[in-house]
């Protein structure tokens, strides 16, 4: 699996590759940024939460929806575009 940048054009409702382990397709559900972002809308939603566990070169994160992992949070160099996908499988 090639680990090569992706171009980090992430929009919710698109769905992405995931290229980990279990891969397949992931329906884009939210997408933040920064860590300072996250780490807000965090403590909005869970006060005692503190720091979030993704260290700021992780970003941005995306919450997918996976069909087996359910709906998880990820940094984005796990995902990339379907076409993506699909060029980089036929060269295999």
């Amino acid at each position: 699996m090639s680990w090569e940048e992706v171009d980090n054009s992430w929009k919710k409702g698109e769905v992405y590759w995931q290229r980990r382990q279990p891969g397949g397709e992931c329906l884009c559900i939210e997408v933040w940024d920064t860590w300072e972002e996250y780490k807000k809308q965090l403590n909005e939603r869970l006060p005692d939460a503190g720091d979030p566990v993704w260290g700021k070169h992780d970003f941005p994160i995306l919450q997918v929806l996976h069909p087996t992992e359910g709906l998880i949070q990820d940094p984005s160099y796990y995902y990339e575009n379907l076409e993506r996908a699909i060029a980089r499988g036929e060269k295999l």
